[in-house]
């Protein structure tokens, strides 16, 4: 059901002509349906993780877990960053020649302020999922490694 309502949505002319201010009826569908399965997917993590075994499963926990970090990747870290210079250059446009009504530049400047900062909230969190993916979630602190050494 998002799904190709999600590619209509990308792939519509009307929307791609005006990426600042364009909007659709299906535009604001999609993001109301986003929102709403961010939401379910949220309760249902938390009341019926641990429930339905999925966290003692040696095959399917490893198996979501890699399938989110690839998702991530793609979503975050590869199309975020090419959505976020689609932005600055309509709004280097906009900056250039303001419309009537249109966003400030103290507005703009704001955005980029904000694009920064989650495309770089993106990548740390990407390195860290990768980190723990390589070397598992469990920290070993100095004094434990030089204790360790001296047993050996």
């Amino acid at each position: 059901m998002m799904f190709p309502r999600a590619l209509k949505v990308l792939f519509d002319q009307k929307l791609a002509s005006d990426p600042v201010y364009a909007s659709s009826n299906e535009s604001y569908n999609c993001m109301i349906l986003a929102a709403g399965y961010f939401l379910y997917d949220v309760i249902l993590c938390i009341t019926r993780f641990n429930e339905n075994g999925l966290a003692e499963s040696k095959y399917l926990m490893p198996l979501a877990n890699y399938s989110f970090i690839f998702a991530f990747f793609c979503c975050r870290v590869v199309y975020g960053p090419l959505l976020s210079k689609e932005f600055f250059v309509a709004t280097q446009k906009e900056l250039v020649n303001p419309r009537t009504g249109g966003m400030s530049a103290a507005t703009i400047y704001a955005y980029y302020v904000a694009m920064i900062m989650m495309n770089s909230l993106n990548y740390y969190w990407f390195l860290n999922m990768m980190r723990l993916a390589i070397f598992g979630g469990k920290k070993v602190h100095a004094a434990e490694k030089v204790e360790h050494n001296h047993e050996d």
